[in-house]
């Protein structure tokens, strides 16, 4: 699987480039084409592999990765779907919609009609909640990632994560009280 190319872009056009690596050009579709000929670029992949072919989607940034990742699970969005959804949104602007369950802005989405937007907040509320960054904290993220290792479910992580996020701690004291806050919640 390719993860990632650093090389040169080559060449656009609507939705796709192609970028030069070691004297050979990759085609990527890649939603945020503001990249020019001739830019030095880093892309994280992630490569779909069909029985008709092979495509590789490109991002300039990890969370919009992750979270068509995250998309290309629900049934309904495929990969040129959720390319197209991060096209006309950033990331944290569909994490947003998913997260406050905002029927009406997905709908707004190329390819996404009443029913693919509830599916898409029915598959993905809880786990893009858990899992995708939304404060400047890393100390807390890092801590919110150690609890979510040990099996600690989305919505406790989501609890922990809203009485801890105005302190100001390391993450080792940020994980001592959030398996303290989990403990009580469980009546020990």
């Amino acid at each position: 699987m390719i993860s990632f190319i650093k090389g040169t872009v080559y060449s656009k056009s609507e939705g796709q480039i192609v970028v030069e690596c070691n004297n050979l050009g990759y085609l990527l579709y890649i939603s945020d084409n503001d990249l020019a000929i001739g830019d030095e670029v880093f892309i994280h992949t992630y490569q779909h592999v069909r029985e008709d072919e092979i495509s590789l989607f490109g991002f300039l940034e990890t969370l919009d990765r992750e979270l068509f990742l995250m998309l290309i699970t629900v049934k309904g969005v495929g990969p040129k779907t959720a390319n197209n959804i991060l096209a006309k949104a950033n990331a944290k602007e569909i994490s947003n919609a998913i997260s406050n369950a905002d029927i009406n802005y997905l709908k707004k989405l190329p390819g996404i009609g009443a029913k693919s937007a509830q599916q898409i907040i029915l598959d993905l509320k809880q786990k893009l909640v858990a899992d995708t960054p939304t404060s400047s904290n890393s100390a807390l993220d890092d801590a919110l990632s150690g609890l979510k290792s040990l099996g600690i479910a989305p919505a406790e992580l989501n609890i922990v994560k809203a009485q801890l996020k105005n302190k100001v701690m390391s993450t080792d004291e940020y994980l001592k009280a959030g398996l303290k806050l989990i403990n009580q919640r469980k009546g020990g």
